[in-house]
């Protein structure tokens, strides 16, 4: 089974992130700690990561950078209200498969989760 791994601090992310889970048939597992999302990373195999920004924790280029360092290859989907032009085009420079500018619209997000799936796999043939 196709598994997401997201780090998702709010409630109407996760709700649309379950919608999609059960719609695609992925397994999305939902993390909203930072060490657990971390050490899920490093122990469990995924396809994608679902990262939503909160700055308030990390920054969000350093998170990515942690991603690429322990799962290089696997597809980062960013969902950040920050739109801030050169925060988003030093993401783009850190290979982030897409920047997801909320609110959500769910058939928008679940179009770029399996753009993202085929791009893993085509990747990891």
């Amino acid at each position: 089974m196709k598994k997401i791994l997201s780090l998702t601090y709010k409630e109407e992310s996760k709700k649309i992130l379950r919608l999609i889970s059960s719609e695609m048939d992925v397994e999305i597992d939902l993390m909203n700690e930072l060490t657990d999302f971390i050490y899920s990373l490093e122990e469990k195999e995924y396809q994608a990561v679902v990262i939503e920004n909160n700055s308030e924790e990390i920054d969000i280029l350093k998170l990515v950078r942690l991603g690429k360092d322990i799962r290089p290859g696997i597809p980062q989907i960013i969902m950040s209200d920050d739109k801030d032009k050169h925060t988003i085009g030093r993401l783009r420079q850190e290979g982030i498969f897409y920047n997801f500018i909320p609110p959500i619209d769910k058939e928008a997000l679940k179009k770029i989760i399996q753009s993202a799936l085929k791009l893993f796999y085509r990747k990891n043939k």
